[in-house]
């Protein structure tokens, strides 16, 4: 019986191991994404401003 409480403690060890990873990668992803669609938003705005500026300058 001990044998099998010790092999039970391991995969509990081993799951709960495993899903800290995973949430740990996740939330690392999500805040990558959420920095690329900053920049991206800032870059398209820069690119529509700038745009703005020529079609006064022409018209």
């Amino acid at each position: 019986m001990a044998g099998k409480n010790i092999y039970n403690n391991a995969v509990e060890r081993i799951k709960a191991a495993i899903l800290k990873s995973q949430y740990t990668a996740a939330k690392q992803v999500n805040a990558i994404q959420l920095s690329y669609r900053i920049y991206s938003r800032t870059t398209e705005e820069r690119i529509a401003g700038t745009e703005r500026v020529q079609r006064k300058k022409y018209t």
